[in-house]
C-alpha cells in the first residue's frame, strides 16, 4: 500500500495479536501437524526478477538480508477424519503460527518456485505459487501423533519497493492415531501473512492529511476460497495521528459480483506500526515501511476472513 499525502510522513511496530484456540482440546495435535504444513507448504526457491512495479520493465532492486519480523494471522483450518469402528471426527477452528521461525514469510516473494503467474494489479507485481512437492510433517501432543502429507498450497503474494505480501490456501491428507485407533481424512487451510523492509520506527506526522491506496488478497474460511481486493488507509490529522483501514473484498458469485466491506476506525499508532481488535473477530496489524512511511502492509483476521494488504 502506497502513501499519497498532502503533508509530511513518519513510522512503528505493530500489536500482539490475541490467539485463538481450536475449539476442542483433542484437535490440539491435528491443528500443529496444520500449523507446520502451513508455515512449509507455501515453497521457496530460485531467484526470480518480475518488473518492477513503478516503471514495469526493470528489475526491481533486490532488499537488504534484514527485514522486520512478518506479522502474521491465525491459521484457520478444517479436517474430516474417519476410523474404524468410530464416529467422524469434524472440526474447524483456528491456531496461532510461531512465524517466522517456523518458515512462513521468510523468502521474499520473488524467490517462490512453482510460481503459476506474475504479473501486476494496481501497480503492484503479482505471483502466484502452487507447491504440492512438500514432505510429510509431524507433530505429537498428548499422546497423539498426527500427519500432513499430500499437501498442496497456494500463494498469492504481492509486493511494492519496501514490502511484500501474501494470503496462502491449501488442502491435503491428514492421518493420526489415538486411542488405539488410526484415523484418516483431508483437511483445509488458509493463513496470511506481510513483511518488509526499512520499517518506519515513528507513526507518520507532520501537518495535513495522508491516504495509502493498495490491494488486499485474502481466504475465506468458510469455504478458503481466495478472495482479492482493494485496501486503503487514511490519515485525516497528521498532527494527531489516528489510522482508519477499509478493505474491500470481491466476491464473484456468478450473480453480477458483489463484496464484502471490512472497516476498522480510529486507530492510534505505536512507534511505526498500528493494530486493534480481536483475532478471530475484527483483528487487524500493520506497519510503515519506507524512509517516508511510503508503504503499509500487514495482516487481518475477522474469523470469515482472513489475508494480508499492502
Amino acid at each position: 500500500m502506497r502513501m499519497r499525502t498532502d503533508g509530511r510522513p513518519g513510522r512503528g511496530p505493530a500489536a500482539t495479536r490475541t490467539p485463538m484456540k481450536p475449539r476442542r482440546l483433542r484437535a490440539a495435535a491435528f491443528a500443529g501437524a496444520l500449523a507446520l504444513a502451513g508455515c512449509g507448504g507455501g515453497g521457496g526457491g530460485g531467484p526470480t526478477t518480475p518488473p518492477d512495479t513503478d516503471t514495469g520493465t526493470d528489475p526491481m532492486p533486490r532488499p537488504p538480508a534484514e527485514a522486520a519480523a512478518a506479522l502474521v494471522s491465525g491459521l484457520y483450518f478444517d479436517y474430516a477424519l474417519e476410523g474404524a469402528g468410530a464416529a467422524a471426527l469434524e472440526e474447524a477452528g483456528s491456531v496461532r503460527l510461531s512465524c517466522p521461525a517456523g518458515g512462513c514469510a521468510a523468502h521474499d516473494l520473488r524467490d517462490l518456485s512453482g510460481r503459476d503467474g506474475t504479473g501486476t494489479r494496481d501497480g503492484f507485481a503479482t505471483v502466484t505459487g502452487t507447491s504440492v512437492s512438500g514432505p510429510p510433517l509431524t507433530e505429537a501432543f498428548s499422546g497423539v501423533s498426527a500427519t500432513v502429507s499430500g499437501a498442496s498450497f497456494t500463494r498469492y503474494g504481492f509486493w511494492g519497493r519496501y514490502g511484500w505480501a501474501a494470503v496462502e490456501s491449501g488442502r491435503g491428507t491428514l492421518s493420526a492415531e489415538a486411542g488405539g485407533r488410526t484415523w484418516s481424512g483431508t483437511f483445509r487451510a488458509a493463513h496470511g501473512w506481510a513483511a518488509g523492509t526499512d520499517p518506519s520506527g515513528t507513526p507518520p506526522a507532520g501537518t495535513g492529511s495522508a491516504v495509502w491506496r493498495g490491494i488486499a488478497e485474502a481466504a475465506r474460511t468458510a469455504d478458503f476460497e481466495r478472495l482479492p481486493g482493494r485496501a486503503e488507509l487514511r490519515i485525516a490529522d497528521l498532527s494527531r495521528p489516528l489510522v482508519d483501514v477499509d478493505i474491500d473484498l470481491d466476491i464473484d458469485d456468478g450473480g453480477g459480483g458483489g463484496g464484502v466491506a471490512l472497516r476498522w476506525t480510529g486507530i492510534e499508532p505505536a512507534g511505526g506500526g498500528f493494530g486493534k481488535g480481536a483475532a478471530g473477530a475484527d483483528r487487524i496489524d500493520g506497519r510503515f515501511h519506507g524512509p517516508d512511511h511510503d508503504e503499509a502492509w500487514g495482516t487481518f483476521d475477522t474469523g470469515a476472513y482472513v489475508g494480508a494488504f499492502g
